[in-house]
């Protein structure tokens, strides 16, 4: 990949991940203490949309290998924001402006999130992927830092109408780097379950299932650190934007370094890591506490998600299982991975409702271990 395009790239991404930001965590927040601070109201919707987009990512597929990588993109960001719109009418006796969300962000999610693999794999080189990724992934995350501060003075300023308007404006700035960017074609056959002939793809799956409760227990984090500081926005955001600085030149690190080093190695090494910064957040109970363990938290989750994505991207790609597409292997990764991100959120909330956000938190750092036997 040359520079210039990933810049063009990045941009984009970094842009729809500011907008998806705002609405993923500060529309969530808003949708928990609308509906008097009720978890299953918050949290219904983001795993109703992760299944409805692992169903829907083999349905969508063949349409977006005709339309191209480009087109369907700018399809999906605008249903997505589409369905953002109705949550400016959001009030605690009527949920159908969440079930508008629910739907045309399920439709939306698989159109843009299926391209947007599909690009990394196409346009990182296998020797320096690490390195690639690593660098479009610092530029995402360092446009991502503001997201919090700003989500916090506007949701505080001007509720949810405003908090959807500055999502709408990212989102739209979103679209216009694409159009400098290489659009890609490809005929989807739907012959997606010969992948699990493949042994290392199959490992590849059970990997994918097993880091979403690591993920996805993120936003029972959220609602935990909410209720902490007071259901403060502007408090929320402004710790939030502080941790993502300090991690932000981590990242910059990551990709040299997995270029030189095993990944398995990589991911067992920081499974431990992960493990003791679970427990570091189960122990927070003051801002100061969440500061510490959330900086130490992340700065192993970037180290794991990169080491993990570029291995995907790697195991994608690799000669050996040419003789499945690239648009496959994604399609089924999708799959995986957002049918089980749907069950590890409604666990999650199960934990929580009947034993508390401690317990939550101490399963995902059990399950942070499972990465020694990568």
């Amino acid at each position: 990949m040359n520079r210039k395009t990933i810049i063009y790239y990045s941009t984009s991404r970094a842009l729809a991940n500011v907008s998806l930001g705002l609405v993923t965590v500060f529309g969530t927040l808003s949708i928990f203490q609308i509906f008097n601070n009720s978890l299953v109201h918050a949290l219904a919707p983001l795993a109703l949309i992760h299944l409805l987009h692992g169903l829907l990512v083999p349905l969508t597929a063949d349409f977006i290998g005709r339309v191209g990588t480009r087109t369907s993109i700018i399809i999906g960001s605008v249903l997505m924001l589409a369905g953002q719109l109705p949550l400016m009418l959001l009030a605690s006796d009527n949920y159908a402006p969440v079930l508008v969300y629910i739907a045309l962000n399920a439709i939306g999610r698989p159109l843009m999130f299926t391209p947007v693999l599909y690009y990394v794999a196409r346009l990182t080189d296998a020797r320096k992927r690490g390195s690639e990724y690593g660098l479009i992934r610092a530029i995402i995350l360092v446009s991502i830092v503001i997201y919090p501060a700003l989500g916090g003075i506007v949701s505080a300023s001007f509720g949810v109408a405003g908090l959807i308007t500055a999502s709408a404006m990212f989102a739209l700035l979103s679209i216009v780097p694409l159009f400098a960017i290489e659009t890609f074609r490809f005929r989807y056959t739907g012959k997606v379950f010969k992948l699990l002939t493949h042994k290392a793809f199959r490992r590849a799956s059970t990997l994918a299932i097993m880091n979403q409760p690591i993920d996805q227990f993120e936003h029972l984090w959220v609602v935990y650190v909410f209720l902490l500081l007071g259901s403060s926005y502007q408090d929320f955001g402004y710790l939030f934007t502080a941790i993502l600085i300090i991690s932000v030149g981590l990242s910059l690190l990551i990709g040299r370094f997995l270029d030189k080093h095993n990944r398995r190695t990589f991911l067992r090494r920081d499974s431990l890591l992960l493990f003791f910064s679970w427990i570091m957040r189960t122990l927070a109970t003051s801002a100061p506490g969440v500061f510490v363990s959330d900086i130490v938290y992340k700065l192993n989750a970037n180290l794991k998600d990169s080491a993990y994505i570029v291995l995907t991207y790697d195991l994608m790609t690799a000669k050996k299982h040419r003789d499945a597409q690239l648009d496959e292997h994604i399609v089924v990764r999708e799959m995986v991975t957002n049918i089980a991100a749907a069950v590890a959120i409604m666990f999650g909330a199960v934990i929580v409702l009947n034993f508390g956000f401690e317990a939550a938190f101490l399963f995902a750092a059990l399950i942070s271990l499972f990465f020694l036997f990568v």
